[in-house]
């Protein structure tokens, strides 16, 4: 196979650069392009500066971020929001199906499409279509995360998740969103790749999609000129910090509102931590949220780094921290776990989702079986217990980040699955 056999692609995503998904549908973008592949990009909010990235013509993001904000609205009091979590109809549309089906490419590459897809367009769309998940949605009702406690015996499935505490009635909006998936996609020519394995799996399993192909290939990072490590020394005293304090990092933006990123579970292993040890040099540093209107109760020392974004912000906080900790209860992927090992930093994670296909037990990190905060604690306190041991965990982290994620890596792959 040659680049110049290689078919145009056009990837689709509601935003460029907003969240975690747009992040992650831009870098793939940019590492396509990076070994020559012929890749542009149709968003609603273009933020980048990209001459690869554009919007349609007729759009006016700001009545269509009015139009999404009155959706959002709409479903505050649906049923599994009170957690944080998102619920999406996939009713709602921009009305650019039209124009997609007339764009010059050959397999449109849908993200995450909130609001700028309906349901009955993805079903219109004309080209071969393959869809890169970024959560749960695709493949649930209008649910974007079902939580499943059990990770290890049982899967939830759709069929069961669909309207929980709902039933079967009329005005059951996750019924109804899986139904139309079921009706209007049955005839679309769909390639499933999914960041992780554990994403994967679940997506084999489901109705809507255990017939399409599905590969696992996960996200990219550039680990030579954006994710590095900085001076650690320099970065605690540029922050006032002691060179002796063991810096344990939390980055999450929703982390206090969102129950899936696992707060309660963190607040839980520092008091395990807290207790277990006679070091008292242990300190968090959150990266994200202001901190809640509540006081917190936490049994070791905290500083706010508030919302960082970008590489150079972020990279500090990272290249400060001893370990990494992302206490989720699931994520399809976790760009900060990704993050964090290009700079040169271990990270601990429960064994049950995304960051299980990043972090390597013992090696780069720690993995503590979910949801077990006894020993998330233990990890931290391992990881940080010998500075030899640090060290080799450091540089193990960013030989693995650089090793299985690189951009050139990743783009291969994704050449292998439009070039079959």
């Amino acid at each position: 196979m040659t680049m110049k056999s290689c078919p145009k692609i056009l990837h689709v995503s509601t935003y460029d650069d907003f969240g975690g998904a747009a992040k992650a549908a831009s870098r793939i973008l940019q590492c396509q392009r990076n070994i020559g592949m012929d890749a542009s990009m149709l968003t609603m909010v273009r933020q980048l500066d990209r001459r690869e990235i554009f919007t349609p013509w007729m759009n006016d993001p700001v009545r269509n971020l009015r139009f999404v904000r009155e959706v959002l609205l709409s479903h505050k009091h649906y049923p599994g929001t009170e957690a944080g979590s998102l619920l999406s109809s996939g009713f709602v549309s921009a009305g650019i199906s039209d124009l997609l089906n007339t764009l010059d490419c050959d397999i449109v590459n849908l993200h995450w499409i909130i609001n700028m897809l309906s349901i009955e367009e993805i079903g219109a769309i004309r080209k071969p279509v393959v869809w890169t998940l970024h959560d749960m949605w695709p493949f649930c009702g209008n649910e974007h995360y079902i939580e499943i406690e059990d990770f290890q015996s049982s899967f939830y499935s759709v069929e069961q998740a669909v309207g929980i505490g709902a039933g079967d009635r009329e005005d059951n909006l996750s019924l109804r969103s899986w139904s139309a998936k079921m009706e209007r996609w049955k005839d679309l020519k769909l390639t499933i790749i999914t960041p992780s394995e554990w994403v994967s799996g679940l997506s084999r399993k489901s109705r809507l999609f255990h017939k399409c192909p599905t590969f696992t290939i996960p996200l990219p990072i550039d680990a030579e000129q954006e994710w590095f490590p900085e001076p650690r020394a320099e970065l605690h005293r540029h922050f006032s910090l002691p060179e002796t304090s063991k810096v344990i990092l939390c980055v999450a933006k929703d982390l206090f509102i969102n129950r899936r990123k696992g707060w309660d579970f963190l607040v839980e292993a520092l008091g395990f931590l807290a207790s277990g040890t006679t070091d008292h040099d242990y300190m968090l540093m959150i990266a994200g949220p202001d901190p809640p209107k509540d006081e917190l109760q936490l049994p070791i020392p905290v500083r706010w780094l508030g919302n960082l974004s970008g590489p150079e912000t972020l990279r500090k906080a990272y290249s400060m921290a001893d370990v990494v900790a992302v206490p989720s209860r699931m994520e399809v992927f976790s760009l900060t776990t990704l993050e964090a090992q290009a700079c040169g930093v271990p990270v601990v994670a429960f064994d049950n989702s995304g960051p299980a296909g990043i972090v390597r037990h013992l090696q780069s990190g720690w993995l503590a079986p979910a949801f077990n905060v006894v020993d998330f604690a233990s990890g931290i306190q391992w990881m940080t217990g010998d500075r030899d041991r640090w060290m080799q965990l450091s540089h193990n982290s960013r030989r693995n980040a650089i090793e299985r994620f690189s951009p050139q890596v990743i783009a291969n792959l994704y050449l292998k699955v439009y070039q079959p």
